[in-house]
């Protein structure tokens, strides 16, 4: 259903989705990636088109790997995160998900629609691999007694 290789463009988006069903619900799954040193400004747009091209009321979306410091107000961070409020989307993660000796930052977030959820739960997990830590988000559906553990960890 989902071919986004349209909306790649080098340095700017990589996307792919990944689109399953629990229960009655349909959830989508989209995961974009920028540069950091690629165009902020191209990239929205980019998310943008991506969410016309694919949104619908009746479906339940996860969004996440940004490449954007939430942690800091930057227009980096508020562009993409003022878009993605624009489709009922909102960030799940305020605490650092990439640390340094140096610095701390949430260059990675998970964006979701909190109205078709009763509850959910974030953290990050040490992997103990890489400077980044795995984010899980745990959700437990209004509609669906199970909860549902997304594991975005980062794999280099």
């Amino acid at each position: 259903m989902f071919d986004l290789s349209q909306y790649c463009i080098e340095k700017v988006t990589e996307v792919c989705a990944v689109q399953f069903n629990i229960g009655n619900h349909l959830i989508i799954l989209l995961c974009i990636y920028t540069s950091p040193s690629g165009n902020i400004g191209k990239f929205a747009v980019q998310i943008d088109l991506i969410l016309k091209y694919s949104y619908t009321p009746k479906l339940e979306y996860i969004c996440g790997d940004f490449n954007v410091n939430f942690l800091i107000y930057s227009s980096s961070a508020e562009q993409p995160t003022l878009l993605l409020q624009s489709y009922i989307l909102f960030h799940t993660f305020d605490f650092p998900t990439r640390m340094t000796k140096d610095s701390n930052s949430a260059s990675d977030n998970l964006y979701i629609d909190y109205s078709k959820l009763n509850s959910f739960q974030v953290f990050s997990l040490i992997n103990g691999l890489s400077d980044y830590e795995a984010q899980c988000l745990c959700v437990n559906n209004i509609f669906i007694d199970k909860w549902v553990i997304l594991d975005l960890s980062k794999r280099d």
